[in-house]
This record gives C-alpha cells, structure tokens and sequence, in this order.
C-alpha cells in the first residue's frame, strides 16, 4: 500500500498512463470504418491487459483517500514535478511490481 508522496506519485502516474492508453485507442476505433476483425479483437484484449495496472492504481487511490492530507497533497505535487520534468520515464516502480517485473 502506498504510504508515501512517492508511492503515490507512482500511482498516479499508472493511472495517467492508463487514462491515455485507453484515450488513444478510443480515438483510433472512432476514426476506424472498418468491421470488427480479428485483429480488432486482439488489440482490444491487449487494451483490456495494459489498462489492468490502472485499474488497480485507481482501487488503492480510492482506499487511500483517509491518508493524511499533507501526505496525499505531496504526492501529487511529486506527481507533477515528474510530468514537468524532462527526460523523465513513464513506468513507475509501481507498475513493474504490479506487473511482475523487477525492482531493485
């Protein structure tokens, strides 16, 4: 459980990248005439996989919602130092642990 302003920057940032995954394939099916196909159908359930971690991000955000104001209020201000820096990367410890990668 996040319990720390960075551990909740990291969940933040899953999120957002989730929110924007799925943004971008909602706009790609819209601007698509074609039928549904198997291929359709493959990238949706590769859409469903990628959005899992920010599903879960969103679950532990919402139960961290009784954490100390300060605590929450610091996370999100270290969330947006990262989306302001460049050069900074996407994947969060978080998002490796959750997905079974491995963090040193």
């Amino acid at each position: 459980m996040a319990t720390t302003p960075k551990d909740l920057a990291d969940l933040l940032d899953v999120l957002a990248q989730a929110n924007s995954r799925l943004t971008s394939e909602v706009d790609r099916r819209l601007g698509a005439r074609a039928a549904v196909s198997r291929i359709t159908v493959e990238r949706l359930l590769r859409l469903a996989d990628d959005l899992r971690p920010g599903a879960a991000a969103r679950t532990e955000l919402s139960v961290l919602a009784d954490l100390d104001t300060d605590v929450l209020l610091a996370g999100m201000s270290e969330w947006l130092l990262r989306r302001r820096s460049p050069g900074t990367t996407a994947t969060s410890a978080w998002s490796l642990k959750r997905r079974g990668g491995l963090v040193a």
